[in-house]
């Protein structure tokens, strides 16, 4: 990393370009570059990001910015390859994952809405059963008025 910060620093400083300047023309801070060029990648909390700025400096100072994508990409695997095993173990047993289900517009998956039909049939049968123990009920009561009155009348 600090290689590839001397080779932009140099570069810039031939083309007799501030840091500021520079920062300015790439609407990044001046503290970014500064970093870059001191080979600082602990300030960078972001590998992605470090990679985006170096290859943007490059390409702003007329490098070769492919081969500071390269090297840089051999940073990376010379610096992650040095964690230790038992590390990347606990951390990925650390992770919680939650499994969600992938449903895609091209892509048969099954439904779970109940379809139409079945919430038709099921209010039929309990208007049915509603209807079915209201007459039950009605003749009931009938009857037990029938009752009622022939007890009243004495028959």
């Amino acid at each position: 990393m600090e290689e590839i910060g001397k080779k932009l620093s140099e570069a810039r400083d031939t083309m007799e370009v501030s840091l500021e300047e520079a920062a300015e023309d790439l609407k990044v801070k001046t503290i970014d570059l500064e970093n870059i060029e001191r080979g600082n990648r602990s300030f960078f909390k972001d590998f992605f990001e470090l990679k985006k700025l170096i290859k943007d400096y490059a390409k702003y100072l007329g490098l070769e910015y492919e081969k500071f994508e390269d090297e840089f990409n051999e940073f990376v695997f010379d610096f992650t390859s040095k964690i230790p095993v038992q590390e990347i173990l606990s951390a990925d047993q650390n992770q919680v994952v939650e499994e969600k289900e992938i449903i895609s517009p091209y892509t048969k998956h099954k439904e779970r809405r109940i379809p139409i039909i079945t919430i038709v049939i099921i209010a039929f049968v309990l208007i049915g059963l509603v209807m079915t123990t209201f007459m039950f009920l009605k003749s009931v009561s009938e009857t037990e008025s029938e009752t009622n009155l022939t007890y009243l009348k004495g028959e």
